[in-house]
């Protein structure tokens, strides 16, 4: 019924306890684990020797988040996918079916994506960030009368996520983006008629520590991406809303004291995302031999994707 697949490359000590939770889930469907790996050094996949996860390796250059789940669903034997980062841990027994349940209850549903809190250890931004796009409030995301789907509408994450494998089948993920090919996916599918859920009973813990640097680089490759996609991601009005709501998330985390010696911080974040992401939207007018060095996903900018 259900393929489980999981794609990685050194993923750590946290791996073990994402495996765990998987196979911990309370389920009546059959499901299968695949994990698809790229080159994984550091011995993180020890954990897979005595369980029924299946094993694939591949070449680190065939690589490519939208290509290697493309892949995964040519080769999986479930009804539906599920793909899950390899950072993501399942938060309860419960995980599985509340992603699964949407697609079964609605055959006009073609995804479902989870609702992501921070481990303890995120910082302040990361808390920030997942309670502003994760909310507590069930989405239904479909085709509407507007004339333009903006980022907010399409919004969907493959940290975990679940869609009809025929449908993956006849709406490949685009495999020439560096990253969002989650987001180019829920955009063709509710422009074909389908809906995408968001259901925040399904809980994975995810979050990163990222340097400004990293936020940067990151934030980079989300503006080229969303740019080949021709996905507006907001105004002005929003980001100020956004800037907003991290000011008020810090003074409840924080208190009043720590916040205003925090808010150089926020500051030098919210420069650094947005600086990224405007360089990242004019990509195509940047001098080819910098971008690698602007992006988090070094790898992409090879010489055939730059010469297309």
């Amino acid at each position: 019924m259900i393929s489980i697949v999981i794609l990685t490359k050194n993923p750590g000590k946290r791996f073990g306890e994402v495996i765990h939770q998987v196979f911990n889930q309370k389920t009546e469907d059959d499901f299968e684990v695949i994990v698809i790996d790229s080159g994984t050094t550091d011995g993180s996949l020890s954990c897979l020797e005595n369980i029924s996860a299946k094993l694939i390796k591949i070449n680190p250059s065939d690589f490519g988040h939208g290509k290697t789940r493309n892949y995964a669903a040519n080769i999986a034997n479930g009804k539906f996918l599920v793909f899950l980062s390899q950072d993501a841990t399942p938060a309860n027994e419960n995980w599985l079916n509340e992603l699964i349940r949407p697609l079964k209850e609605d055959e006009k549903v073609a995804g479902v994506y989870s609702k992501q809190i921070p481990y303890e250890d995120a910082s302040i931004m990361e808390k920030c960030f997942l309670s502003v796009h994760y909310p507590d409030t069930y989405q239904v995301k479909e085709k509407k009368n507007k004339k333009e789907l903006t980022l907010k509408d399409v919004f969907f994450s493959n940290v975990s996520s679940a869609m009809r494998k025929e449908l993956l089948l006849r709406f490949r993920f685009p495999d020439d983006l560096i990253m969002s090919e989650d987001q180019a996916w829920s955009k063709e599918v509710i422009q074909h008629g389908y809906k995408i859920v968001y259901n925040p009973k399904s809980i994975v813990y995810h979050s990163h520590n990222y340097s400004l640097i990293r936020v940067f680089q990151r934030f980079f490759d989300s503006g080229a991406s969303l740019k080949d996609l021709d996905l507006k991601a907001g105004n002005y009005k929003e980001s100020i809303k956004v800037i907003y709501e991290e000011i008020k998330f810090c003074l409840s985390e924080l208190g009043l004291t720590k916040s205003i010696f925090y808010l150089p911080y926020v500051a030098a974040y919210e420069f650094m995302r947005h600086a990224g992401f405007i360089l990242g939207q004019n990509y195509k007018r940047l001098p080819q031999n910098l971008l690698p060095y602007l992006s988090f996903h070094k790898y992409y900018w090879n010489k055939n994707r730059l010469e297309k």
